[in-house]
């Protein structure tokens, strides 16, 4: 098990290069699919990085976590084709959320857009349900979803299923929500 969460405030290494490790549920964390400052979990005290524009799950910090980020964000804009596109994480399936934050103008063509985080939660359909929590977060670029149809864009996170407590955003929202 390896994970890189930073309680104590210190870094990852500038590089965040986590090739060959394992995330808790024993997959590799570079997943294809996932793009971010470190692709899937990465949990740390990191700033922005330049604009990933890819597939689905991608975020400015993470493409997707199951884990804890906090005192975490990001600056710059993300933009992706696929679903599951945030300006801090892409998907947060379970886990938490807390004191991090997103300005970058965030834009999808498909499902799932937000200035923090693009979906957040976990629900099978099979009774499998996972609801992560957001806490002291905010997001102030502008989301902009181009999908026809319900797009569930939103300034904070496009979709939710998990908590939201003392969290804000203020850029303007352009997309059909769900």
């Amino acid at each position: 098990l390896v994970l890189l969460a930073d309680v104590s405030g210190e870094g990852l290494p500038s590089s965040c290069d986590r090739r060959g490790e394992l995330n808790e549920r024993q997959h590799p964390v570079d997943r294809p699919g996932e793009v971010g400052l470190c692709g899937d979990a990465c949990e740390s005290l990191l700033g922005g990085q330049d604009e990933p524009d890819v597939g689905r799950e991608v975020g400015g910090l993470a493409g997707g976590s199951g884990g804890t980020i906090s005192n975490s964000y990001a600056t710059g804009p993300v933009s992706g084709t696929g679903t599951d596109v945030g300006g801090l994480v892409g998907h947060v399936w379970y886990g938490s959320i807390s004191d991090s934050y997103a300005t970058g103008n965030v834009g999808s063509s498909d499902l799932y857009t937000g200035g923090l985080i693009g979906y957040a939660g976990y629900n099978n359909g099979e009774g499998v349900v996972f609801t992560p929590s957001v806490t002291r977060t905010y997001a102030t670029g502008a989301v902009t979803n181009t999908h026809g149809g319900y797009s569930y864009a939103g300034g904070l996170i496009g979709a939710n299923e998990g908590t939201v407590a003392n969290s804000y955003a203020t850029g303007a929202v352009n997309g059909n929500s769900g």
